[in-house]
């Protein structure tokens, strides 16, 4: 279920709107901003903004490291 959040939020994140409501945390750990922006920063480098939009979950979680999908 883990997988499915983290897929939504970066199909959100990457599609959605400019704006980005996220961005704010308590803590000195990353913020969600942050890890998502680790995650979908290399996957813009590696695709085209079509293939993006046309990435299945399977696609996207092949794309994940082990320590990436354990969040």
């Amino acid at each position: 279920m883990r997988r499915l959040h983290w897929i939504a939020l970066f199909l959100l994140l990457t599609l959605g709107p400019a704006a980005n409501p996220l961005s704010a945390h308590v803590g000195d750990h990353p913020s969600i901003h942050d890890t998502v922006a680790a995650i979908t920063l290399p996957m813009k480098d590696h695709f085209t903004r079509e293939q993006l939009k046309k990435l299945t979950a399977f696609q996207v979680e092949q794309f994940l490291s082990e320590d990436e999908m354990k969040w």
